[in-house]
């Protein structure tokens, strides 16, 4: 699980695989040319609340935005 939009990308660019992509409404607003930019190389992007993404990070303030990837 990788948190943070720089993590994601710099994820990305080392070639691992991103399985799911999960974010907050606030990403999808702020952060479209992103979203847009990865939308190829992720299997699954999702919208979630902000308390679910709560939920699944172990930080006080989440970053909005995280993945799931495997090293194939």
């Amino acid at each position: 699980l990788v948190e943070g939009i720089k993590l994601i990308e710099e994820a990305l660019s080392a070639g691992f695989y991103c399985e799911a992509l999960l974010h907050t409404n606030e990403v999808n607003l702020n952060e479209e040319d992103f979203i847009d930019s990865i939308r190829k190389k992720v299997l699954r992007i999702e919208e979630i609340r902000h308390d679910d993404l709560g939920r699944l990070t172990d930080t006080k303030t989440p970053q909005q935005v995280v993945a799931v990837f495997y090293d194939d």
